[in-house]
């Protein structure tokens, strides 16, 4: 594992603070190809005792000149060393997409450090990783790419139709998808609750999707439908938001039903 202490960890969370010191700190995973800024305003939106650590990993936004990281364990691996100087508080862990297997492989690496534990994990808009078919992920050309996320997309492709754009996206894309299509997970069930969300016109996660969550703790589940697709985090932001201010600890949630 990276050294938590190495100065290039530093830029992999961009803080969003709200009162210091907070509450509980929301450390946020985005989907394929995309940084910290899917996660810009949220902080607005959440309680005032809430700050937002969202997640930029290498080959976007200002770290479009590294190289971006291929596999999900390094992906993980040094996810977890630049977190661990922000767990002095409590926190929950937020991935949608793509971003909720790196949340769960997070979660995973954390239970066996001697570190404080996540309150919750919310997995959104992805089967839980034990149950992705292996096969379900496009190859490494673009072409192939692009028309896997216009499945889910829709018109959001827009910027990949200027060449200039497109160039400077790709390999970020590129690298998540390969990290997607290559990783294996060894399924551990873990003792932080997770609550699953989805939106009910969601091509590639349905209701008995995200129930698959249940499977990975023993600490309490539930799952949430919301309006909207794929992208239902963007399009609903404020109810997503909104469940997120009741459920996290800090917000009053009540526990989680136990898993039987």
């Amino acid at each position: 594992m990276a050294d938590p202490k190495n100065s290039g960890d530093a830029s992999w969370f961009r803080h969003r603070p709200g009162v210091e010191p907070p509450a509980l700190r929301l450390v946020c995973f985005p989907h394929a190809g995309a940084g910290s800024a899917a996660f810009a305003d949220w902080r607005s939106g959440l309680p005032a005792g809430v700050a937002v650590l969202a997640a930029c990993h290498p080959g976007r936004q200002d770290r479009l000149a590294e190289p971006p990281v291929g596999s999900m364990d390094e992906l993980a691996d040094r996810s977890v060393a630049a977190l661990l100087p922000w767990l002095d508080r409590p926190y929950a862990l937020f991935g949608h997409s793509m971003g909720s297997a790196v949340a769960y492989e997070v979660a995973r690496r954390l239970a066996e450090l001697p570190v404080r534990q996540p309150e919750l994990l919310v997995a959104s808009g992805r089967v839980a990783p034990h149950r992705v078919v292996p096969g379900d992920f496009p190859g490494d050309g673009d072409d192939e790419i692009l028309a896997s996320l216009r499945e889910v997309s829709g018109h959001r492709l827009d910027a990949f139709a200027e060449p200039a754009l497109r160039e400077l996206l790709m390999p970020a894309l590129r690298a998540d998808y390969r990290v997607l299509r290559t990783y294996r997970p060894e399924p551990a069930v873990l003792d932080v609750p997770i609550a699953g969300c989805v939106g009910i016109s969601d091509p590639r996660c349905d209701l008995v999707g995200i129930r698959t969550w249940a499977e990975l703790t023993s600490a309490g589940f539930e799952h949430r439908l919301f309006a909207g697709d794929h992208f239902y985090p963007e399009t609903h932001r404020s109810d997503l938001l909104g469940y997120l201010s009741r459920r996290l600890p800090c917000g009053g949630g009540i526990p989680l039903p136990a898993r039987r």
